[in-house]
This record gives C-alpha cells, structure tokens and sequence, in this order.
C-alpha cells in the first residue's frame, strides 16, 4: 500500500472518529434538553444532589435523635393524661370515677353524673372527647368553686369546664345549700380489640 493511501485511510478514520464522537455529544446534549435524566451530566448531577442529601441527613442525625427522644417524652407524659379503653362506654365510666374522687376527697357529696354525647373529631381516629355533667348541692361554697379549679388542673386527667351553672342565693352568708351543675369534658383514646390485635 502507498504511502499516499495509507495517509488518505488515516484522514477517513480520524474523520469517522470525529463524526462518532460528535453524534455522541450531540445525543447527549440532546438527551438533557428533553430533560429524561439519561445524559451522563444528568445522572451525575442527580448523583451528587443524592449524595449531598444523604451527608446532610448523616450530619443532622444528632439532631434528629435528640427532637425524636423529645417527642417520645412528650408523647408518654401526654399519655398518662389520657383516658385509654377499649370503649367509649369504659372511658365514659373512668372519667365520671376520676371526677367522682375528686369531689369527694375535697370533702362533697358524691355527685350526680350524667354522660352526654361524645364528641368525634374524626371517624377515622381512636381520640374521643367524652363528656359528663356533674350535679351536687352542698353547704360548702369554697369547697364547690374549688372544685372547678381541681378539676382543670388535675394532674390525672386532660380534662376542662366547657359550662357551669350555680343555683343559690346570691350572699355566701346565708347558711344554705348551693347546687352546682359542672359539664366537663375530657380526651379519650379509644382502643378497639381489632385494633389491638393488628397492632
């Protein structure tokens, strides 16, 4: 072969070579303006956004594990607040228990509970707002408006007076009795068996 047809077959190569390379860059870029995230730029690109995702998360670990801790506490303290049965009619029973032993260990007459109709915030939920009214009548006026203040601040018991009405003479002087009618509502955590059993 002649040396001027060697050097014509290399020419032809390199040419080939350029054009392969060309259509190459050409797909590429091509590949990244239609925005498929298949060019090499693209994957790398979303590599390296993966990869600074990923220290970010290992450097914050710290912080994750200590607002994690915090919102366990802060979960167990709220639950031993809470009212658990597995139903309305159990948690119905503890909470007028609860109020029950609270106006007697402030020295009142056991008072007449009545339940009302719960409150549901959501069907889907297990959380209840269960409702009772408290009826009593006592000569004891301090012991009675204690009680509103006893029972809202009642460590056991998330509990609140949404109504409170007072039969009476208007004068604490008068030696006589007062009747007190309290509506009281408290949140509940309603357990089902099913529930339980899936858990």
């Amino acid at each position: 072969m002649s040396p001027r047809r060697k050097l014509l077959l290399g020419v032809l190569a390199a040419l080939i070579a350029i054009v392969l390379l060309d259509k190459l860059v050409l797909t590429g870029q091509a590949n990244a303006a239609n925005g498929d995230g298949t060019s090499p730029q693209e994957i790398y690109r979303a590599r390296a956004a993966l990869l600074d995702r990923q220290r970010a998360l290992i450097d914050q670990r710290d912080e994750w594990q200590l607002a994690n801790s915090r919102a366990l506490e802060e979960w167990e303290a709220l639950a031993e607040k809470l009212i658990v049965a597995q139903s309305v009619e159990i948690a119905e029973g503890e909470l007028r228990e609860r109020l029950v032993t609270i106006a007697m260990e402030m020295g009142l007459p056991r008072p007449d509970a009545r339940a009302l109709t719960p409150i549901v915030p959501d069907e889907a939920s297990p959380i209840r707002v269960i409702r009772y009214n408290l009826l009593l009548s006592t000569e004891n006026w301090e012991s009675a408006f204690a009680l509103i203040d006893r029972i809202e601040t009642d460590p056991s018991t998330i509990a609140n007076i949404t109504e409170v009405m007072l039969d009476g003479p208007g004068l604490p002087q008068f030696e006589t009795e007062l009747t007190i009618s309290l509506t009281v509502q408290a949140i509940a955590l309603v357990e089902s068996q099913r529930g339980r059993d899936a858990s």
